[in-house]
């Protein structure tokens, strides 16, 4: 179940998405006077929305990880600090967070105040508050944290260090694992658990120093066993930005840029107990595509979305494209969801309705707008959800309820250098 810029690992529920025909989004400012170093937002099952962030000045420590819970009847919490110091800067970096059990999540960072960084992480069950923070890792450079949560309570973190790309699971009875290597080398992971604890992982790979990159995947048993690694990519171009999605019964997919002339969208999935199919192109082959996003729902249906450059190349030339697959069938032929905009994501409710979001570039500052597409039908008419945001970056979470969550860092600034808040966009 779930979450990229901005964070990743979604399965058919977690992170991004909603349904059909659904009331308007609020906008809520979640951060106080600080200068923010990362930011992750996630919703459960019941539309409960956790925001976390890093942020050093303003109000209370001079830097702390922080979190803001919206309850299902829309009120706020006032901030909760996991982790602080009172002094110095840039120590906590790249927050996440992860729904698991309905009111549950589980949020980790990097302190990088030592010689070492090292990754802390708190959890909080359903019901319960945080507890302590724990030490997950500790290795030279630690980076590319991404984190998925389960209804079962197991949450997987993946990152990248100077010897490769390393996992963790938390077990409710077991707590966190000791860290596994995925890759002894690798960039940009992507990871996504269901609600059984069926993880997968990939990131892109050379398999020699004079090798492009290759994306690469693994797969976890709930019982924390992982399987080898496939290779889904070609060896002639390279390849990078894996999305990784998970569906209730254990299949899994990811979709990569692969670097041709032009770029394009490739997609592999792994139907459960088989092995990973051919690669197949779900995007144009005339237009250069970039940044995809990918998600599932609770049968395998999928939908995806990604960034297109048009002719020119500057701000202005760029749109949203959007192709999907039946569960078991063969994917469409893509489509434009919208022009002069870029940076889009995906996400799907319990019931595989999808929503995405994306950056409305033809004004400034710019916009954030969202399209819905109910399950088994079209896209519906783009809608703005704001306007007159300085920004180009977000994080984008969805519970199994449909209620979806935009989280936004504006860097317009309203009263100096210490103010370029982070707002929330939640359609219930």
């Amino acid at each position: 179940m779930c979450r990229r810029s901005c964070g990743r690992g979604h399965a058919y529920q977690h992170r991004r998405g909603g349904t059909g025909a659904r009331g308007g989004w609020e906008k809520t400012r979640v951060s106080g006077n600080e200068a923010i170093d990362g930011y992750d937002v996630t919703v459960d099952a019941k539309g409960t929305t956790n925001v976390i962030w890093a942020g050093e000045g303003g109000d209370g420590p001079r830097q702390a990880v922080r979190v803001r819970t919206r309850a299902a009847d829309g009120s706020w919490s006032e901030p909760q600090v996991l982790a602080e110091k009172a002094s110095g800067f840039d120590d906590f970096q790249e927050p996440v967070i992860a729904a698991t059990a309905a009111g549950g999540a589980a949020a980790a960072w990097i302190d990088a105040s030592g010689s070492t960084p090292r990754i802390m992480a708190r959890v909080k069950p359903a019901g319960g508050s945080w507890g302590a923070a724990e030490q997950v890792a500790n290795a030279k450079g630690i980076s590319q944290l991404r984190i998925a949560g389960a209804a079962s309570g197991h949450v997987m973190l993946v990152w990248r260090q100077d010897d490769g790309i390393h996992a963790s699971r938390y077990t409710p009875a077991n707590g966190w694992s000791a860290p596994r290597t995925l890759s002894s080398s690798g960039a940009n992971p992507d990871v996504a658990i269901n609600d059984t604890g069926v993880a997968y992982a990939a990131w892109s790979q050379k398999s020699n120093s004079s090798a492009p990159d290759r994306i690469r995947a693994r797969y976890s048993t709930p019982g924390g066993a992982w399987s080898t690694f496939a290779t889904l990519s070609s060896s002639d171009r390279r390849a990078d930005e894996p999305a990784v999605a998970v569906d209730q019964n254990g299949s899994g997919m990811v979709v990569w840029s692969q670097r041709r002339a032009p770029t394009v969208i490739q997609e592999a999935h792994r139907p459960v107990g088989s092995t990973w199919t051919k690669t197949v192109t779900i995007s144009n082959t005339k237009r250069t595509s970039i940044e995809p996003d990918v998600v599932l729902d609770a049968r395998g249906s999928a939908v995806a979305v990604w960034q297109v450059r048009l002719a020119g190349g500057d701000t202005w030339s760029y749109e949203v494209d959007a192709n999907s697959r039946p569960s078991g069938g063969k994917w469409g032929t893509a489509r434009r969801l919208d022009v002069e905009a870029m940076n889009p994501m995906v996400g799907m409710d319990g019931q595989g309705n999808a929503t995405a979001v994306w950056h409305k570039d033809g004004y400034y500052p710019c916009g954030l707008v969202a399209a819905e597409k109910p399950a088994g039908k079209s896209w519906a008419v783009p809608k703005q959800v704001a306007n007159g945001i300085d920004t180009w970056s977000k994080e984008y979470a969805v519970g199994a309820d449909g209620t979806a969550a935009a989280v936004i860092y504006d860097h317009n600034g309203q009263d100096g250098d210490w103010d370029h808040p982070i707002y929330a966009f939640v359609r219930p």
